[in-house]
């Protein structure tokens, strides 16, 4: 499958987002991306593959950068040029914007790539996992497949696996191997989760989907058992994690330090 890459890294504003977007893609296809999104959704079909894979390096810069403030921006541009009839929709989307609510520019653009046929979107962040080819089709299955609980309907709708809900916040896994939270119940925005949940987001995933054990990392022959939790990897009886051991029940000297 052929791939185009977007190196995101570096946005830090839409015009950003639109000058690597023209560089990685729409350059190579003969067009030129001005930022209308109607005819961002035109640009994706311009390829000649059938389906094609559009990479997204910095998806993480991309979402801290394409967020509320970036919307609102985008949304009081386009009140000025929007038709009359649609102008009290886009002052609702504006006002929620403004307050930190509702999508963000990132989810917008997410969306629009996620909806073409012809794209196979993947989201390249700093707490990406390589996943191997089998559990990568498990995971598009299990979306496919959609039903279960209403944090797996939202999942689903960021094209991705809920490893875990708690009280504003759903942890999701994609078939690209990218890790994200939101939970738009109270309007928490999709963004990339940190370094220091990325093992016990593995262990909430696997207590879903044991099926993902694989993706664990494996105990070193000489680490000892997590002091904290006694190795049992969460906090007496409770769900709740060990936050020393991050769930796992053993620990490094990397992660003692």
């Amino acid at each position: 499958m052929k791939r185009f890459t977007i190196d995101g890294r570096r946005v830090r504003s839409f015009d950003d987002f639109i000058e690597a977007t023209n560089v990685g893609l729409i350059d190579r296809v003969g067009g030129r991306w001005n930022g209308n999104l109607d005819a961002f959704n035109d640009y994706l079909a311009w390829p000649e593959e059938e389906e094609y894979e559009l990479q997204l390096l910095g998806a993480d810069e991309c979402a801290r950068s394409l967020g509320h403030a970036s919307q609102a921006a985008w949304l009081r541009a386009n009140l000025r040029e929007c038709h009359p009839a649609n102008v009290a929709g886009v002052e609702a989307r504006l006002a929620r914007a403004e307050a930190g609510k509702g999508e963000t520019l990132f989810e917008v653009l997410k969306l629009i790539i996620d909806r073409n046929p012809h794209v196979r979107l993947v989201l390249r962040t700093a707490t990406s996992l390589d996943l191997p080819a089998h559990i990568v089709e498990r995971i598009r299955d299990v979306i496919a497949r959609g039903g279960g609980k209403a944090v797996d309907e939202e999942a689903r709708g960021h094209g991705a696996i809920a490893v875990s809900a708690t009280l504003g916040s759903i942890l999701m896994l994609r078939p690209d191997g990218s890790l994200w939270d939101a939970d738009a119940e109270f309007d928490r925005p999709l963004m990339p989760i940190e370094e220091i949940w990325r093992i016990p987001a593995l262990v909430w995933a696997v207590e879903r989907f044991p099926w993902l054990a694989e993706l664990l990392p494996s105990r070193p022959p000489d680490a000892p058992g997590c002091a904290t939790c006694g190795g049992s990897g969460h906090l007496g009886s409770s769900p709740v994690l060990c936050a020393a051991c991050g769930g796992l029940g053993w620990t490094t000297l990397d992660r003692e330090s």
